[in-house]
């Protein structure tokens, strides 16, 4: 049996905290992309986990979101009674079963080459700011067509990880989902040779919608430190969610039944592998 240490008036101080309007700088996008993020949650069972995360950008910003996460965050924007009522019921039904649950926001600065990135851990909210990694892309003379789209395939190396990704000149812009910038055309499809995480294009269409953060109340921090974080939390998630969360959750008996999500998550590897 699981015990919150939070109280409902909490959520309400939790959702005070946004303001009533998106940061003063943002601007809208011109363009969205929808793509399938899968990832394998317990490298020992294999099974598949999915997301849907979508990719908006404009000639100066791009922001790479959770659909689930940025609907949530919606919500709370605009109706905070309708957010807490959510939030009962979440907690309560749960999730599909094969959702992999990846709620993190990256919003690039394309001229600057840097981002800003918020993603959440045990219920607390991190953010960092960070120059985007340097794949060293190598573009081999392979082509396919993914979409009805001309692509070329690209090799690139990062935090302990070597990429395939497909790109396509069709479409003349830099950017691409999660960190994966700086080729010659959009890219439609990425995943790592072990194939434990992968993005693939669904679909492209125009987004007057704005290339900004939701405003909120989150804990700074450096990339670094934010894996050794999950690291934490990987290692041991009942004792992370007892004792670092801000809403703590205990178990009221030794032997009670561990919710699935949490289960077998120390045989999962994280994208941005620490040395």
């Amino acid at each position: 049996m699981l015990r919150l240490l939070i109280s409902s008036s909490f959520l309400f101080m939790l959702a005070a905290l946004f303001s009533t309007a998106h940061a003063q700088d943002a601007l809208p996008a011109t363009t969205e992309v929808t793509y399938l993020a899968t990832c394998i949650k317990d490298t020992v069972a294999g099974k598949v986990l999915s997301d849907t995360f979508r990719l908006r950008f404009n000639d100066d910003k791009a922001l790479f979101y959770s659909v689930d996460k940025f609907t949530n965050d919606s919500i709370k924007f605009n109706n905070i009674d309708a957010w807490a009522k959510q939030v009962d019921k979440a907690l309560v039904k749960g999730s599909r079963e094969n959702k992999a649950g990846r709620c993190y926001y990256e919003l690039t600065n394309l001229n600057e080459g840097t981002y800003i990135y918020i993603d959440e851990i045990g219920m607390n909210i991190f953010r960092y700011t960070d120059s985007l990694p340097a794949f060293n892309w190598k573009i081999l003379p392979e082509h396919k067509t993914i979409a009805g789209h001309k692509c070329t395939k690209a090799v690139g190396k990062y935090m302990g990880r070597t990429y395939e990704v497909w790109y396509t000149t069709d479409i003349p812009v830099r950017v691409g989902p999660w960190k994966f910038y700086d080729l010659p055309g959009l890219v439609m499809s990425a995943y790592d040779t072990q194939h434990q995480y992968s993005f693939t294009f669904i679909d492209m269409q125009p987004c007057r919608g704005d290339v900004a953060l939701f405003p909120s109340s989150t804990f700074k921090t450096t990339k670094e430190k934010f894996l050794k974080e999950y690291a934490l939390y990987l290692n041991d998630p009942v004792a992370y969610y007892a004792t670092r969360a801000v809403v703590r959750i205990e178990f009221n008996k030794p032997n009670a039944t561990l919710p699935k999500k949490w289960k077998n998550e120390s045989r999962h590897r994280p994208m941005e592998i620490l040395k």
